[in-house]
């Protein structure tokens, strides 16, 4: 009961540090989605539902959503090289520049944050 318990507050502190109220203020990303507010494609509740299924289903599913997935195994598996190795494909695989010195700065701007804690 008392592993249960410690796995639930672990999974708290990652929702916490993810969440878009973090000082970083870097998850506020809309994937597209202040854009079709914007252009009165999503108008109501249906239309951000059609939104949030294709996101889910492309972008988030073979993207972001497949790394963490593949992170966890990589952890289970205690293979901290293949850690390595996934944070080097995800940054090559982002083209801008600006885009990837900025992603750095932000991570380690996250990293001096969650050190504080």
């Amino acid at each position: 009961m008392e592993n249960e318990l410690t796995k639930k507050l672990n999974y708290l502190e990652v929702f916490q540090i993810c969440d878009s109220t973090f000082p970083i203020g870097t998850f506020n990303h809309s994937f597209g989605m202040e854009n079709y507010l914007r252009t009165n494609v999503i108008k109501k509740a249906p239309e951000f539902r059609i939104w949030l299924e294709n996101y889910y289903r492309s972008q988030f599913r073979f993207g972001e959503g497949l790394l963490v997935k593949l992170c966890y195994e990589a952890i289970d598996k205690h293979d901290f090289d293949k850690l390595i190795e996934y944070d080097d494909q995800i940054t090559k695989s982002t083209l801008a520049t600006e885009t990837r010195n900025g992603t750095k700065l932000i991570a380690h701007q996250m990293i001096i944050l969650i050190r504080r804690l």
